[in-house]
């Protein structure tokens, strides 16, 4: 057993400890204290160990773009035809999934919520099965046909048995109301009551995707004529953001991803059904398309959970974790550094029902951990120290323990 020492332990779950410790044992904590231990120590000094960070959303099978894709700021269903287009034209390869994972860890992340578009018995799929990080492969189902609704939850269901077996978690990913029956989503939303599986579903992320669901016009309902997939019927099932919400919350986890655009009403709604609910923000995605200011400070007065993703690098330079903290702290000035580092960590944890695993320094959770210089942290000031050198690449010093 090794027990590490430093000057600040910040469980994120419970309050900071000064002259903290952590013990851990193959790869697990087993307790957490303050001042003195019999054991012998690791004194790490003037720094705070906090949980790695967590990435809520992001599609690894972009890893190895080198820009986003598209212009940013332009139309939504016009992106959405560079990402087909791209897919179309360029295979996932070897190494990409892999290469993501690297990223992620590069910023500190040791879970990543992903959503799959590989089969578990693809050949790359391995890569999931290697990676070293707690990885949610969230299979994503694409499918406005009624007549889709059966092979996709068939398929859906070998997923989840598959993970039986398999280093990664199971989520399920109903990918979109434009893209998803209304039966497929409450098949999916049984799945994961059934399996306790979580699911995450893009939802109210853009304009076009409202005006879609209430008046069935605008770009994306072009879109969807012109790619030949439009089916009024499976739009019109549940048919309103309130209606899809009120589906989601029926699963065992669910996380709204981005929520760009979710009214008052629909907030008091996830902040009421916290226990199940999630949204994730993935803040410099929402600023490369040019949305509305995000409303972050009224999920929070409304009790919602937010967690941080980085979205993938078809909308994002890169899948730094550390960066998007650092910018949405930039952007949302009057929300406290413990937040932000809540909804880095346990929050995402929570979303992707990993909570007594990641997320905390806790007993019975991963030892995988961060350092990070303190300087001469107050208690009161302790979680903005930490946020100010997380965000810093020249003064971060990462450990995992």
């Amino acid at each position: 057993m090794s027990v590490y020492r430093a000057r600040w332990v910040l469980p994120i779950s419970s309050p900071p400890i000064e002259n903290g410790w952590v013990s851990c044992k193959q790869g697990t904590i087993i307790s957490v204290g303050q001042g003195t231990v019999a054991e012998e120590i690791i004194d790490l000094g003037n720094v705070a160990i906090i949980p790695c960070l967590i990435n809520a959303h992001t599609h690894l099978e972009f890893s190895n773009l080198d820009s986003p894709l598209g212009t940013g700021g332009g139309s939504f269903a016009d992106w959405i035809q560079a990402v087909l287009d791209y897919r179309s034209s360029t295979e996932i390869t070897e190494g990409v999934i892999s290469s993501g994972v690297e990223q992620s860890i590069e910023s500190g992340v040791s879970t990543i919520g992903e959503i799959a578009t590989l089969d578990a018995s693809h050949e790359l799929a391995c890569e999931y099965q290697e990676s070293v990080v707690e990885l949610v492969a969230y299979r994503e189902s694409i499918g406005l046909s009624k007549n889709s609704v059966a092979e996709l939850l068939e398929q859906a269901e070998t997923h989840i048995n598959a993970a039986k077996s398999k280093k990664w978690h199971p989520g399920l990913s109903p990918h979109a109301p434009y893209t998803v029956h209304g039966d497929l989503l409450s098949g999916l939303c049984s799945l994961s009551a059934v399996h306790q599986v979580p699911v995450a579903m893009h939802l109210a992320e853009t304009l076009e995707e409202i005006e879609l669901l209430e008046m069935s016009t605008g770009p994306l309902r072009e879109l969807l004529d012109w790619l030949d997939v439009w089916n009024v019927d499976g739009i019109q099932s549940p048919g309103s953001i309130q209606a899809y919400l009120e589906e989601l919350s029926t699963c065992w986890r669910a996380a709204v991803i981005h929520g760009n655009y979710l009214d008052t009403d629909q907030l008091a709604f996830l902040g009421q059904n916290r226990a199940v609910m999630s949204v994730v923000f993935c803040p410099r995605t929402h600023n490369y398309f040019g949305h509305s200011r995000y409303p972050l400070e009224q999920m929070l007065a409304a009790n919602v959970r937010v967690a941080l993703g980085t979205d993938s690098r078809a909308s994002n330079p890169d899948l730094s974790m550390i960066a998007e903290l650092a910018f949405v702290a930039a952007e949302f000035p009057n929300v406290s550094a413990e937040q932000l580092l809540f909804s880095a960590t346990h929050a995402g944890a929570y979303a992707m029902g990993l909570e007594k695993v990641v997320g905390a320094i806790a007993a019975g959770a991963s030892s995988r951990l961060l350092v990070v210089p303190c300087d001469d942290a107050r208690l009161d000031n302790v979680h903005q120290e930490v946020l100010e050198n997380l965000s810093d690449f020249s003064r971060l010093q990462c450990e995992q323990i």
